[in-house]
Order: structure tokens, then C-alpha cells, then sequence
């Protein structure tokens, strides 16, 4: 059973347990497999951390682009890193707070925006829990790891995706720059920005993105755009800058393109976009 006293389907199944750890190092985490361990006790400790990893990724991949699950039970996490059940998952809209959730279930606020990677990483921990059978180690010893591996991975995947959002990356052919504390600083007072003021994060980051200051001070963050025009100014020329810039959609062209789409099927009869 687990922390509510609830088993499921099959507890104490150690067999089933194991099978289901090897399939997940073979679909998955291969590179776990031939990076070695010192035995086969480590080889799982070595999965746990992995699965820590891919989910912290995946979770800072959604706040770089306002995704919020609103439902981030052990259920809707997969070994691969990914998420299942999107039913009430939506990005985030005005205003940006961190307690916003689509979930009008969860009244707590468990699955907020701002809590989001506190539940994810929870949920790593409780695989941990669930997996000792086979990794063998003290919850206790094992839980700082597990933490430290989501984190890293969450922190890395956000910092890369706000670079890309920003324009900060590279262009086919031209060496990345590295990305460096400024780029940090850059996307979070960005967020703060948009929080503090209750704006639309998608509409204030295309404002942002579109050339001259007058869309960003319209939209509310303008003395951030200035920081973001020096920015550009230090990897890109201008015409670099601007087609970065148009990679960067506004919500309501994706949902005036998704209302054609409809309406072109239904005047045609079909097949309607999926």
C-alpha cells in the first residue's frame, strides 16, 4: 500500500515489478543500461534518477511555455517522462498567478502553476518509494538524489526552451552561445513581470517579440523589452533578430488558425484537423 494505505493492483508483486523496471531501461533509458552499474541494485537506484531527470525536463518545458497539467497524480506520470491524461490541462491565461490552476477540483491548489514542479517532484519520490524492492537503498539517503536529479533536469530544460522563446539560440549554421546567468535572470523577471501586473503570459512574450518597444510598454513589460533588445543586440544583427523574433506565436493567431481549420472542414465536409 501506499502513503494513503491504498495497494494497487498487484502489491508485493516483485516479479511484475522488476519486469516492468527492465522494459523501461530498454524502451527508455538504454543509455542507463550501457553506462553500467556496480550491480543490478544500482542499475534501478541509476533508473529512479533517470525518471527523475526526464520528468524535472519535462516540467520545466511546461512553465517555459505556461502549461499547467492540473492534474499531476503518480497515474498521469510515466516511467518515459512523459504525461498521460491532459484532460484538464490548459496554458496558463491572465492573469499569471502562481496559484492559477484549470483544475476547479482542485481547490488546495496541489496542481497549481506555482506548484507544478513541487508536485512532480513528489511524484518522483514516491517511485523511489515504490521501486526499493530493487534499488534497495534508505528512502532517506535516496530522496536528495532523486530531488537533485529533477531539478537539474527541470532547470535545464527551462533555461533552454525561455532561450529559444527568447531568441537567445542559435541560427542553422551558427554556433550556439552558451547560455550564462543572464539569460537566467532574463526569463525569470520576465515571469515576474507578467505576475506581478496579472498579464497574459503569451500576449506579453509576443509583444515582446515584435520589433520596436511599442507592442512590449502596450502589453506591460517595455522596460523588460529594453533588456531583451540589448540581449539580441549582443548575438544577432538586426535581420538575425528579426527572424528569431517571428518564431515567437501569439495565442490568438494559433486560435484564429485552429477556427479555420473547423470552419474549412465543415464547409467541405472534412477531415477535420486533429
Amino acid at each position: 500500500p501506499g502513503p494513503n494505505g491504498i495497494g494497487g493492483p498487484s502489491p508485493g508483486d516483485h516479479t511484475l515489478l522488476r519486469t516492468v523496471a527492465d522494459r523501461a531501461l530498454v524502451d527508455h533509458f538504454p543509455e542507463v543500461v550501457a553506462a553500467g552499474a556496480e550491480d543490478e541494485a544500482g542499475l534501478y537506484r541509476e533508473l529512479v534518477l533517470a525518471v527523475a531527470g526526464a520528468t524535472g525536463r519535462l516540467a520545466g518545458h511546461w512553465r517555459a511555455v505556461g502549461w499547467v497539467h492540473g492534474t499531476l497524480n503518480t497515474d498521469n506520470l510515466s516511467l518515459a517522462g512523459v504525461t498521460l491524461d491532459h484532460g484538464t490541462g490548459q496554458f496558463a491565461r491572465a492573469p499569471f498567478a502562481p496559484e492559477w490552476t484549470p483544475n476547479a477540483r482542485d481547490v488546495a491548489g496541489a496542481f497549481s502553476r506555482g506548484r507544478q514542479a513541487e508536485a512532480c517532484r513528489a511524484q518522483c519520490r514516491l517511485l523511489a518509494e515504490a521501486t526499493q524492492p530493487l534499488h534497495e537503498e534508505p528512502l532517506p539517503a535516496l530522496w536528495p538524489l532523486v530531488d537533485a536529479a529533477f531539478d537539474t533536469g527541470y532547470a535545464s530544460a527551462h533555461a533552454r526552451r525561455m532561450r529559444e522563446l527568447l531568441g537567445l539560440t542559435a541560427l542553422p549554421g551558427e554556433p550556439c552561445p552558451a547560455a550564462d546567468e543572464q539569460d537566467v535572470a532574463l526569463a525569470a523577471d520576465l515571469e515576474r513581470a507578467v505576475e506581478s501586473q496579472g498579464l497574459d503570459y503569451w500576449d506579453a512574450l509576443h509583444a515582446a517579440a515584435q520589433l520596436g518597444d511599442g507592442p512590449a510598454r502596450a502589453a506591460g513589460v517595455g522596460e523588460w523589452a529594453v533588456r531583451h533588445d540589448r540581449r539580441l543586440s549582443m548575438r544577432a544583427t538586426a535581420g538575425e533578430a528579426t527572424r528569431l523574433r517571428a518564431l515567437v506565436p501569439s495565442q490568438a493567431h494559433v486560435d484564429a488558425a485552429v477556427r479555420d481549420a473547423l470552419a474549412r472542414a465543415q464547409r467541405t465536409g472534412g477531415p477535420f484537423p486533429v
